[in-house]
C-alpha cells in the first residue's frame, strides 16, 4: 500500500529549517497576545541574511519580523516534541506550508510582510521609539559609511560609525533604565548595530568614549 504523501507526518522538519515571517494579516496575533515582542525578531532594510527559499544570502530591501530560533539552534522557539505549541494561533507562513506541495508557500512567502509598525500601536510611545531609533540608527547607512572606510580609510567614516553605534547603545541603555525587558529589545531595536561592524574596525572604535 502506498504512503499518504498529502498528509503532514508530524516529524517537526518544518520547524527545525527556521522560524516564519510574520505577515500583515499575522498582526492580530500579536495584538492579542498569542505571540509577545519576547517571542519576535526584526531584521531591518539593509540587513544581510540568508533566505531559506532562495538559498542565498540577501540584503533586505524593507525590514522583516520573524519568530525567534532556539538559543543556537535553526529551529523556531515554539516547537516541542515535534509538535507546534501555539499550533491554533501559528503565522500564516506556518499555514500554508505543506512539505508535500510548497506551490502555496511560495506564492505567499514574500507578500505582505509585516513590519514593527504593523504590530504596535501607533502612535505609542513605543511606536515613537522604534521610528526615532530607525532614523538614527540606520543600518543601511552604517553598511554604507564601513564600505567608504574600507575603501578610502578617511577617519571621518570611523567618527560617523562611533557616532551610530552610540546612539544605538543610548536607546538600549535609555529603555533598561525605564525597565523594559531586554528579550524584548531583538524585536524593538533588532540586533545591536556592533554585530554588522567588522572586527578589524570595532577595534579602532572606543565605546567608552
Amino acid at each position: 500500500m502506498m504512503k499518504e504523501k498529502n498528509k503532514c507526518k508530524k516529524c517537526g522538519d518544518c520547524c527545525r529549517n527556521g522560524p516564519p515571517t510574520l505577515h500583515k494579516e499575522d498582526a492580530y496575533l500579536y495584538k492579542e497576545g498569542h505571540i509577545k515582542r519576547s517571542h519576535l525578531i526584526t531584521y531591518r532594510k539593509g540587513e544581510v541574511i540568508y533566505d531559506n527559499v532562495k538559498d542565498a544570502l540577501i540584503s533586505l530591501d524593507q525590514e522583516i519580523v520573524k519568530l525567534k530560533s532556539k538559543k543556537g539552534k535553526k529551529e523556531c522557539i515554539f516547537l516541542e516534541n515535534n509538535l507546534c505549541s501555539i499550533y491554533p494561533f501559528r503565522p500564516k507562513e506556518c499555514r500554508v506550508f505543506n512539505c508535500w506541495n510548497i506551490r502555496d508557500f511560495l506564492e505567499f512567502y514574500s507578500k505582505d510582510r509585516a513590519q514593527r509598525l504593523d504590530l504596535v500601536s501607533n502612535p505609542s510611545a513605543l511606536a515613537e521609539i522604534i521610528i526615532e531609533h530607525e532614523k538614527r540608527c540606520s543600518v543601511t547607512e552604517l553598511n554604507f559609511y564601513i564600505n567608504e572606510f574600507k575603501k578610502t580609510k578617511d577617519k571621518d567614516f570611523l567618527k560617523k560609525i562611533h557616532i551610530l553605534l552610540d546612539q544605538d547603545r543610548f536607546f538600549r541603555d535609555y529603555l533598561i533604565e525605564a525597565g523594559a525587558d531586554k528579550e524584548e529589545f531583538d524585536f524593538i531595536f533588532g540586533k545591536e548595530l556592533t554585530n554588522f561592524v567588522p572586527p578589524e574596525i570595532m577595534s579602532l572604535i572606543d565605546l567608552k568614549s
